[in-house]
């Protein structure tokens, strides 16, 4: 018997359902980019964290740099709806990263920083400046300056 492509999507989003809820995985939700506020957001550091909070972004065209974000699974990142082609990935010398940051502020819509040391003062200057540029940052470590909305 010939299941249809609906009835096979919704067993297979059933079983996944049941999956997580063994495991204990909560799926992973983004009001509609907290009402688009900008500023600093905290999201967990797993590869999938990163690529779904970033894949909601993407409901329209944004540019997103990638900074000290270890490997994050592209082909997962871009079946999840990344855009790819709208992505920079940088890496930085460890103490030029606040002055890579802010630069990219400047320019990109949205930041996903990895675990980089900042000092509390250049971690509110970079809060204060993507306040001010409407950009968001997402965080995959505790900006404790800041503090940040948890996202996740």
């Amino acid at each position: 018997m010939d299941e249809s492509a609906s009835a096979r999507l919704r067993k297979a989003r059933l079983t996944l359902q049941a999956v997580q809820d063994k495991k204990g995985i909560r799926p992973f939700e983004v009001q509609k980019l907290v009402d688009d506020a900008p500023g600093i957001y905290r999201i967990g550091d797993s590869a999938a964290d990163v690529i779904f909070a970033i894949a909601k972004v993407f409901v329209e065209p944004v540019w997103v740099a990638v900074v000290e974000v270890p490997d994050i699974g592209w082909e997962a990142a871009s079946q999840a709806g990344w855009d790819l082609g709208r992505t920079v990935i940088v890496k930085t010398p460890e103490d030029q990263a606040g002055a890579i940051i802010s630069t990219l502020l400047e320019g990109i819509d949205v930041l996903v920083v990895g675990p980089v040391q900042l000092s509390h003062t250049i971690q509110r200057t970079l809060a204060a400046k993507a306040r001010q540029l409407h950009r968001r940052i997402y965080a995959t470590q505790t900006w404790s300056a800041v503090g940040g909305r948890r996202v996740g």
